[in-house]
């Protein structure tokens, strides 16, 4: 039976905080979904500790980001897929049924449901037309809608400019419920490590 959501996760050597994800999406109250992980050369027990939860499990090495996601969109079952970072997790176990309500009570359809999030423990991101975080983990995507897109083959950045490109021509639905956490400032991250130099930002 086809799953309503399929929630995609790239890790890579996230033994220490990933588990923390996936009890977030253990415990939602909506269970109609499958979890399809992608551990691109994890060298740590990552894959492990992923198998208690899911049997979707692909180990790769790619050592890039949009590859794995790519991987991903490849094996998922889903009318409509979340996609998750290895070290985040969803805030309230209502999310996953939050979602799936906006969804099937809309009359007119829509390609991407948009929902707003948390960065660190105080600050609401607030998502609007014109106020758009440019991630993918802040919405919902229907499948039928993102099937044919593909993430640019960088080592990061892929999903800001997959995010670009999925918004020429998406419809989308915002709501205000605050469901995800984006674990940031996170010490070793892509994203700290852009901030401080390190990494060259690719977009």
């Amino acid at each position: 039976m086809q799953p309503f959501f399929s929630i995609i996760i790239p890790a890579y050597n996230s033994a220490a905080w990933i588990h923390k994800g996936l009890d977030s999406i253990k415990n939602q109250t909506f269970t109609d979904y499958e979890i399809v992980i992608i551990c691109d050369d994890c060298s740590d027990n990552t894959a492990e500790i992923a198998r208690k939860y899911t049997d979707k499990i692909f180990e790769v090495k790619y050592h890039n980001c949009g590859k794995t996601r790519n991987t991903g969109l490849e094996h998922v079952s889903g009318q409509w897929i979340l996609f998750m970072d290895d070290d985040d997790w969803w805030i309230t176990n209502q999310a996953f049924q939050i979602l799936h309500d906006n969804i099937i009570k809309e009359q007119e359809e829509f390609d991407i449901l948009v929902f707003d999030f948390m960065i660190g423990l105080i600050r609401q991101a607030k998502q609007s037309p014109y106020q758009l975080y440019f991630a993918t983990w802040n919405k919902a995507w229907r499948y039928d809608y993102v099937k044919h897109i593909r993430f640019p083959e960088l080592p990061y950045g892929d999903d800001v400019q997959f995010h670009k490109q999925a918004i020429k021509t998406g419809r989308m639905k915002f709501i205000t419920d605050v469901l995800y956490y984006y674990n940031y400032p996170r010490s070793g991250s892509i994203t700290d490590q852009i901030e401080k130099g390190i990494l060259e930002p690719l977009c």
